[in-house]
């Protein structure tokens, strides 16, 4: 888990996917997931996309994403428009994140409903939204 955190959370810039699939943003991609596991799932709108990887360990969700033309740093470091990830845990705002990897603690136990949406830094919507289901045992 140590090494998974430290690998994660070091890096500023993750690379852009490598995958000839794509789907609109529009569509959810249910995953329903139980003990420890690892997910993906891609999106597309205005030639962005938003790509996540979450895996569960105990009652924690550790969430990789990669977002194309999207920094999460000031833009004037990288040219690129800035944005956060706004995160929502059974329909209820849970969070506002800055940063690519980040973990969601301590899930009671059963189905949770995650979505991640990516907005400016104002919260107008880039229109890219992810959801998936994750089972805490």
């Amino acid at each position: 888990m140590f090494g998974f955190v430290c690998l994660t959370g070091c890096r500023r810039d993750l690379p852009e996917p490598e995958t000839a699939t794509k789907v609109h943003a529009e569509s959810s991609l249910p995953a329903e997931i139980s003990g420890d596991a690892t997910v993906s799932a891609f999106k597309q709108a205005e030639n962005r996309t938003f790509t996540v990887q979450h895996h569960i360990k105990g009652n924690n969700v550790f969430v990789e994403c990669v977002v194309t033309g999207i920094s999460f740093r000031a833009p004037h470091e990288t040219g690129k428009e800035q944005g956060k990830i706004v995160v929502f845990v059974d329909g209820k705002k849970t969070e506002e994140v800055t940063a690519a990897a980040f973990i969601l603690k301590n899930l009671s136990p059963g189905t949770h409903r995650i979505k991640l949406e990516v907005v400016q830094p104002n919260n107008q919507p880039y229109q890219l939204k992810n959801e998936f289901s994750v089972i805490i045992s």
